[in-house]
């Protein structure tokens, strides 16, 4: 992605004056709209506003997203009635612009936050989607299991099928939408997705998000499936009551 600025996305507020976006920043902006960022209306122009706990994450927001003016971080304790407990967070607000404006125009309608059509994933979105609003989903008796589980549940059905086959394009079809809140990234999609992404997050406190373990290995399923005795494997899970193993074990078992 290159660093280009847009002359179109030169704007300004009153006596401020903005910086211009780039095109990486607008990805990153896009990408944390499709989060849990929102841009709000209050009055004639719009602002972009998030509320999240790591002060970490909130000041890597803003620092890359130099381009607009941002008010003073705002940290508090807030509590939860669900949970009856309370929760630190940041709450992190740009001034208004003319900018913002048009792009709420884009992601709102009747001021609910809608998937534009001609939105583009590329690298920098799918990586502020997944540290807004992604997780990597693994399992206790699964040490190898891994799967990208991104929130989606304030959009239509029809929006998720949209980002399901734009994610499609770019990260090939191990995608799937579960019930009516996620869209999950499995399989060799999972491959491509540790590969654009790499192992190492922006965000030191989410690093955990990025132990993709053997799928960061491009050629992990030829490995995996290419001349393997199925039947052997089969005899061996069942002897030995596992659903994960080394294959290595089970040509060892077979020369013994």
């Amino acid at each position: 992605m290159s660093d280009k600025v847009s002359g179109a996305d030169n704007y300004n507020c009153r006596s401020k004056i903005y910086k211009k976006i780039t095109d990486k920043q607008k990805s990153v902006f896009n990408g944390l709209v499709l989060s849990d960022c929102g841009i709000e209306k209050p009055s004639k122009n719009a602002r972009l506003r998030f509320t999240v706990k790591s002060p970490e994450f909130a000041h890597v927001i803003i620092s890359n997203l130099s381009c607009f003016s941002w008010a003073n971080l705002r940290e508090s304790d807030d509590y939860d009635k669900r949970t009856s407990k309370k929760y630190h967070s940041c709450k992190g607000s740009t001034h208004v612009s003319t900018f913002l404006t048009e792009e709420y125009d884009k992601w709102y309608k009747n001021k609910i936050k809608i998937v534009p059509n001609d939105l583009q994933l590329d690298k920098d979105v799918l990586l502020w989607w997944y540290l807004g609003d992604g997780n990597l989903h693994l399992k206790k008796g699964r040490p190898k299991y891994r799967r990208v589980i991104l929130a989606t549940d304030s959009f239509s059905m029809a929006e998720k099928e949209l980002l399901k086959h734009k994610l499609i394009e770019i990260l090939g079809d191990n995608i799937y939408i579960e019930g009516k809140r996620t869209i999950v990234i499995a399989g060799k999609s999972l491959v491509q997705f540790a590969k654009l992404l790499g192992d190492v997050s922006p965000v030191s406190v989410y690093q955990y998000k990025f132990d993709f373990g053997q799928y960061k290995d491009e050629n992990y399923f030829k490995k995996s499936y290419k001349d393997r005795p199925l039947i052997e494997i089969n005899k061996y899970r069942k002897k030995h009551k596992v659903r994960e193993l080394d294959y290595n074990l089970v040509k060892k078992e077979a020369l013994i």
